[in-house]
């Protein structure tokens, strides 16, 4: 096996591979169907946040696909990582990108911030994380940007409560991306919400641990691994809506397709 082959393979994120047999994304291996082996389930990814300074945090995260240690400050999560890697089960962690880059993080945070020769050179898995209602400028070049997941979510780290407009613009992320998505939920989120969120395109949800509910991540695997999720997924499609133009009808908020063939003296009032 060649060297270029070894490190391209350690290389791969262990959460952007679950996430993508998640979103039904990563391809069947050659020769699949001549195999008696089944293809793994998709099911929705569970993420831990971390803040790396609570008591027994190893502990917390166990039953998580992964953490993501939401600090800053690299002693802490130095020590957090330390007492990681001495757990029997080594679960994949991430920090925020530029941070902790001397570790094995499996997956790096960013924000719109994030610069982007630093992207482009960082080989292992990334993650931006975009408010709920990012402009449709910005929506629609998502797909563009050499990131491998979109996590929808607070830049001041609050989950994301599942109001009804919250509801709809984590729909509306959903069938605009193709890209796997996660969802920043409120440890109350419950079986019925995260079976709605997943049928409209949402692949993993990032859970707070809770040093006062310390089974709170056990309780969530428990949750997702009991969930009876139907094969197929809701694909709707979306159709722009730009705020603040005129009366926010259909009519001028749609972008005509290609084939479709406008009125030349009608006026066009959409400012993209």
């Amino acid at each position: 096996m060649s060297v270029e082959f070894e490190q391209e393979r350690d290389n791969v994120s262990q959460l952007i591979s679950k996430l993508k047999i998640a979103a039904r994304l990563e391809p069947l291996p050659l020769g699949f169907t001549g195999v008696s082996k089944a293809a793994p389930k998709p099911k929705p990814v569970l993420i831990a946040r971390i803040k790396g300074d609570e008591k027994q945090a190893a502990e917390l995260v166990q039953g998580a696909d992964g953490v993501f240690i939401d600090t800053h400050q690299e002693e802490i999560a130095d020590r957090f990582i330390k007492l990681m890697e001495k757990e029997p089960v080594q679960l994949p962690y991430g920090c925020w990108l530029g941070n902790n880059s001397a570790c094995n993080n499996d997956f790096y945070m960013l924000n719109f911030e994030a610069d982007m020769s630093t992207i482009k050179a960082t080989d292992t898995g990334k993650i931006l994380l975009v408010e709920p209602e990012v402009e449709d400028k910005f929506l629609r070049q998502l797909d563009d940007l050499p990131v491998d997941a979109i996590l929808v979510g607070s830049s001041e780290g609050q989950p994301c409560r599942l109001t009804i407009k919250n509801y709809m613009l984590c729909h509306r992320i959903a069938v605009a991306v193709s890209k796997p998505l996660i969802i920043h939920a409120g440890n109350k989120i419950g079986s019925a919400e995260i079976e709605e969120m997943w049928e409209y395109g949402i692949d993993g949800v990032m859970v707070d641990i809770d040093s006062n509910e310390p089974a709170i991540i056990a309780s969530f695997r428990e949750l997702l691994d009991k969930l009876d999720l139907s094969a197929k997924r809701k694909k709707i499609r979306l159709t722009p809506v730009i705020p603040g133009i005129g009366s926010g009808s259909a009519a001028s908020s749609h972008e005509p397709e290609p084939d479709e063939e406008g009125d030349d003296d009608e006026e066009d009032d959409s400012p993209y």
